[in-house]
């Protein structure tokens, strides 16, 4: 169920420093979190420096047809480094390994390129 693997990768990110945040705050993330508009979810969040963190989570339903079911997610992206987080069996090693992974990517990047930005 990708909900519980959505909810999986939410605490991890508020466990490193990171808040979901709400659609007042973040006008280009989804009413909400975990309701699908057109295939896709986007969340915003922020981590207590102020850092931005945007993930879009991608759905494919069989043959192409348009889905609204969280089953049908495949994989979430970091929106600044394209890296992507498939969504793996949520027992199986592989993705115990690496949705931590992923967060620990996604936060360095944050971070990195806020630092990069500082002296504009």
């Amino acid at each position: 169920m990708s909900k519980g693997r959505m909810e999986d990768l939410l605490a991890t990110l508020q466990e490193s420093g990171w808040r979901l945040l709400d659609s007042g705050e973040y006008s280009r993330g989804n009413e909400d979190p975990f309701v699908l508009e057109y295939e896709t979810i986007r969340w915003g969040l922020k981590s207590e420096e102020g850092h931005l963190l945007e993930l879009e989570f991608h759905a494919f339903a069989d043959l192409g047809q348009p889905t609204d079911s969280l089953r049908d997610i495949s994989y979430c992206i970091d929106l600044r480094s394209g890296d992507k987080l498939y969504f793996d069996k949520r027992e199986s090693p592989e993705w115990k390994a690496k949705m931590p992974e992923f967060v620990r990517l996604a936060t360095h990047r944050a971070v990195e390129s806020t630092a990069g930005n500082e002296g504009d």
